[in-house]
């Protein structure tokens, strides 16, 4: 596919998308397009659950749900917790 093709697929997409919104009956839904280029193209309708928020595994089994800001920072301290747990084993 080229650039110009990949362009106009984005702007049938988006005119797509803001006749959805516009009709009302399918506000919640999102346009599905392939993950691959080699793959036929299929559009479905999807109720999908709202995405500002994930799960992160946070240890022994158990998920906390956060926001993309809250997960990165627990991410950030943990590599940092850890770190600091290695910095103190391998001085000591």
């Amino acid at each position: 596919m080229c650039d110009s093709d990949a362009l106009t697929r984005y702007i049938e997409i988006t005119e797509l998308e803001r006749a959805l919104a516009a009709n009302g009956k399918h506000k919640d839904a999102k346009v599905l397009t392939p993950l691959r280029q080699d793959i036929k193209e299929y559009w479905a309708y999807a109720k999908i659950a709202d995405s500002n928020l994930i799960f992160v595994d946070i240890g022994l089994g158990l998920y906390i749900e956060m926001t993309f800001e809250e997960a990165k920072k627990w991410t950030q301290d943990t590599v940092a917790r850890i770190n600091g747990k290695i910095d103190w084993l391998l001085h000591r």
